[in-house]
């Protein structure tokens, strides 16, 4: 009977088995890992545009709903957010009608100064300008619009 040492064993094929990947084994495996991380990168930033637009969406609720209380008290709409009572939210500013929050321009427009005659308007556009994510504008019908990806005026979809 032959005893056979431990580097003698025969694999599968009837080649010399050893411990170890190949090269064409690690290369195939660290295709694959780039390939996950490529997904799950588009999935967060999706994610993270998502979450966005969602924050400017209920903002822009809040400044409509603060330009009606404004004008049920002072009889017109106002282009200045410091007039506008919003609790809970600080926008910081390049202007009395232009805020930046959380990565979105607000800027807030007013046209008529008659009661009757008095309208607003909101553009909402990304500060960086990104066309990935959507685009919003907003007036005193109470409806927000949008573009994806450039700005949104009156005749826009509604959300």
């Amino acid at each position: 009977m032959v005893k056979r040492s431990e580097g003698d064993r025969k694999g599968l094929f009837g080649l010399h088995s050893q411990s170890g990947f190949t090269l064409v084994e690690l290369i195939v495996v660290l295709f694959f890992i780039g390939v996950l991380a490529a997904i799950a990168t588009m999935v967060y930033f999706k994610f993270i545009y998502k979450t966005k637009e969602t924050v400017a969406i209920l903002h822009t609720k809040q400044i409509m709903k603060a330009q009606e209380l404004y004008r049920a008290e002072k009889g017109v709409y106002t282009d200045d957010f410091s007039e506008l009572n919003m609790p809970g939210t600080a926008p910081s500013g390049g202007g009395n009608n232009v805020r930046i929050y959380e990565g979105y321009r607000y800027t807030l427009s007013v046209s008529g100064g008659l009661e009757e005659d008095s309208t607003w308007s909101l553009r909402v556009e990304p500060e960086d300008g990104n066309t990935q994510i959507r685009w919003f504008y907003a007036d005193q019908s109470g409806t927000i619009r949008y573009e994806m990806g450039k700005q949104a005026g009156p005749s826009s979809p509604q959300i």
